[in-house]
C-alpha cells in the first residue's frame, strides 16, 4: 500500500518532554505536567501513532512519536525500544485504511492484537538477548491477562475459564471504550494470540482486507462476515478461542 503523505517520525527523550512543557505557557498553550514522563526510570521506552486531521473519510498529519529515556539501563532496553517501529507502524495502516473514529470500529482485540502481532513477529528468533523466545512470550502476556482478572475480581480464575467463559468476556467487552478494555487492557494480552490465529486461519492478505472493509461499512461484523465468510462470534467459537486456550495451557 502507499501513504497519502509524508510521516513525520520523532524521537524525544524525558528532556525533551521537560522543555517542551515549559514552552507551553510562552505560546498560549495550557502547561500540562502529566505530559512529562515521570515514570521514565521504570518504563524508559514508549511509542504512539496517530493522525492529527481526521474526518470521516480522511485523515492528515500521520505521524509516530517515541520517547526513549536518556537513561537507558541496558542492552534489554534498546532491543524493546525497537520493536516499537513495527508496532506503531501497524498503527498507521490502520489509520491510512480506515479514516475517521478507527477506534471505535473494530473489536478491542484488533487494535492492538494487530500491532503486538507484527511486532513480535519482527523481532523475536531463538537469539532473541534477554532471553525470552516468541512463544514463552506470548505465553507470560497470556498469563498477565489471567492475573489482571483474578486482580480485579479475586472469584474469576482465567485458568478453568471454558470456551463459553471467554466467549461471555470478549462480547460484552468488544468495544474499544469497553471498560475492560481500557483498564486491563487486553487487547494487547489477548490481541496478539488472537491476531495470530486470523493470520493461520485467514492469511495475511485478510488483515488488510478488514481494514479496507471497515473503512466502508464502519461496521466491525459485517466486515468480519463479508472478508471471511464466517461470523465473528462463530469464529471466535469455533477457532480464536479453542486456540487461546490451548496457548495459553502450552508448556
Amino acid at each position: 500500500m502507499t501513504f497519502d503523505e509524508k510521516i513525520q517520525v520523532a524521537f524525544t527523550t524525558e528532556r525533551d518532554q521537560v522543555w517542551w512543557n515549559d514552552l507551553k505557557p510562552s505560546i498560549g498553550v495550557k502547561r500540562d505536567d502529566n505530559y512529562v514522563f515521570e515514570n521514565f526510570r521504570t518504563q524508559p521506552y514508549m511509542g504512539y501513532a496517530g493522525a492529527s486531521n481526521q474526518t470521516e473519510y480522511s485523515q492528515s498529519g500521520l505521524h509516530i512519536f517515541f520517547f526513549i529515556s536518556s537513561e537507558i539501563r541496558d542492552e534489554s532496553d534498546i532491543y524493546w525500544a525497537k520493536v516499537m517501529a513495527p508496532h506503531e507502524f501497524v498503527h498507521l495502516v490502520q489509520f491510512q485504511l480506515t479514516p475517521g473514529r478507527i477506534m471505535g470500529r473494530y473489536a478491542c482485540w484488533y487494535i492492538e492484537g494487530l500491532a503486538r502481532f507484527y511486532e513480535r513477529a519482527t523481532q523475536f528468533d531463538n537469539r532473541y538477548p534477554i532471553g525470552f523466545s516468541y512463544r514463552k512470550f506470548k505465553k507470560d502476556e497470556l498469563n498477565y491477562f489471567a492475573y489482571s482478572v483474578s486482580k480485579q475480581d479475586s472469584s474469576q480464575q482465567v485458568s478453568n475459564w471454558k470456551i463459553s467463559d471467554y466467549l461471555e468476556f470478549l462480547s460484552k467487552n468488544q468495544a474499544p471504550s469497553s471498560d475492560a478494555c481500557i483498564t486491563l487492557k487486553y487487547g494487547y494480552s489477548l490481541g496478539w494470540p488472537l491476531s495470530e490465529k486470523f493470520y493461520i486461519d485467514f492469511g495475511p492478505e485478510r488483515f488488510v482486507a478488514l481494514l479496507e472493509s471497515i473503512g466502508v461499512t464502519k461496521d466491525w461484523e459485517q466486515s468480519f462476515l463479508k472478508v471471511t465468510g464466517q461470523s465473528h462470534q462463530d469464529w471466535l467459537r469455533n477457532s480464536a478461542i479453542p486456540y487461546l486456550i490451548e496457548q495459553s495451557r502450552s508448556n
